[in-house]
């Protein structure tokens, strides 16, 4: 969301790769119009040429990369909630995730929808940007034509969608390095993520340290020294049970790695960090 505005909307093209932020009481319009798109919504993958579109929770962790051309609108719930006061919006606010329970829905568009849903975005953009007299009606407006477009196709169903995202086996370098970030406390194979990408391990290997700068277990250890730093400040945690809650299950492995990147044990850390 931009600033206390209601709404948001950005339309892509050509190249992009787009984290959203989390946050809560919002929801996010995300749609693919052309070329090829890569959409991950938390750990689930859907990649796919064809136009397609998602309603999201804003408290699902979204981000998305390709090339072509997508648009992601964003509106507060207490914005997309005065559309249930319309007398078409009972009929529609049914497709929006609900706070308590986020979820999302996915829908796959045909030639003529994504066209139509194309202009309808277009104008939501020109609507929020230019600011016109009367501008959130319009809107509204066009909101409440998007959401009765997509009830019509109707969203996928849950087997839907997870077999479009079982499809995703081959990921890219960037795709293990967000799966390691949300999972550093998990133990990991180099062959298991090399797979992954459909590489062998050596030019996996190879191809992790020219994104990232560094070896993959490297990285991992690092990610997890990281985490211990925080919980040896912040918490009263013993150091057996921060080195097991960061993914060590050899308490000298990771006192030797703390003291080798940090050059101080875990102990001293902390005295000197809570003084």
């Amino acid at each position: 969301m931009i600033h206390s505005e209601p709404v948001s909307c950005r339309i892509y093209n050509n190249s992009y790769n787009v984290t959203q932020p989390v946050s809560s009481n919002a929801v996010n319009f995300f749609v693919h119009i052309s070329g090829t798109s890569i959409l991950r919504i938390e750990n689930t993958i859907f990649e796919s040429s064809e136009a397609f579109a998602f309603i999201i929770s804003s408290a699902m962790p979204l981000s998305f990369r390709g090339s072509g051309k997508v648009c992601i609108f964003s509106s507060s719930r207490s914005f997309l909630n005065e559309i249930d006061n319309l007398s078409i919006g009972k009929t529609i606010i049914s497709l929006l995730p609900q706070s308590h329970h986020p979820l999302y829905h996915g829908f796959l568009l045909d030639q003529n929808i994504s066209s139509r849903i194309d202009q309808i975005l277009a104008g939501l953009y020109r609507e929020i940007y230019l600011k016109r007299s009367d501008y959130l009606d319009m809107v509204h407006i066009n909101i409440c034509e998007l959401l009765i477009i997509l009830k019509r196709i109707g969203a996928l169903s849950e087997g839907e969608l997870k077999a479009w995202s079982g499809k995703q086996r081959i990921w890219g370098i960037d795709d293990i390095i967000h799966f390691i970030t949300e999972n550093f406390d998990s133990s990991f194979s180099l062959d298991d993520l090399a797979s992954r990408c459909a590489l062998n391990s050596s030019y996996f290997s190879r191809a992790f340290k020219e994104q990232t700068g560094i070896p993959l277990f490297k990285y991992i250890n690092r990610l997890r020294i990281d985490r211990a730093c925080q919980l040896l400040k912040a918490s009263s945690m013993t150091i057996i049970d921060i080195a097991f809650s960061v993914g060590y299950n050899n308490v000298s492995f990771f006192n030797r790695y703390f003291k080798k990147l940090m050059s101080i044990s875990p102990g001293e850390y902390r005295r000197r960090v809570k003084g």
